[in-house]
């Protein structure tokens, strides 16, 4: 089973402090292409500001805690997209063998 760390290997954590306007926020996460976005003030979470919170109040990503401070950011797509290369990659390899004629 993959952990959490195994999705968010290589990815950079984005955020944005609490007292930007919610335009402010909108335009950089357009510029970073990002559906949500931290809101962390002096190392500490205090929310999350994500494209839905514009139009309808539903949260479908969750920030990664260790020590107390934000480690990482997963979103459904995140995981959706890991659980496909997995299988792709296990695809892979089972074609493979196939192959061989084993």
């Amino acid at each position: 089973m993959s952990r959490v760390m195994d999705v968010l290997a290589n990815r950079e954590l984005y955020s944005v402090e609490p007292h930007l306007t919610a335009a402010e926020v909108a335009h950089r996460m357009a510029e970073l292409r990002v559906g949500a976005i931290l809101v962390i003030k002096n190392g500490e979470l205090k929310g999350i500001f994500s494209e839905r919170d514009l139009r309808v109040h539903n949260c479908r990503h969750l920030p990664v805690m260790r020590d107390g401070g934000v480690t990482g950011f997963l979103s459904m797509r995140d995981l959706m997209n890991f659980a496909l290369e997995q299988k792709t990659e296990e695809l892979h390899h089972m074609r493979a063998y196939i192959s061989s004629g084993a």
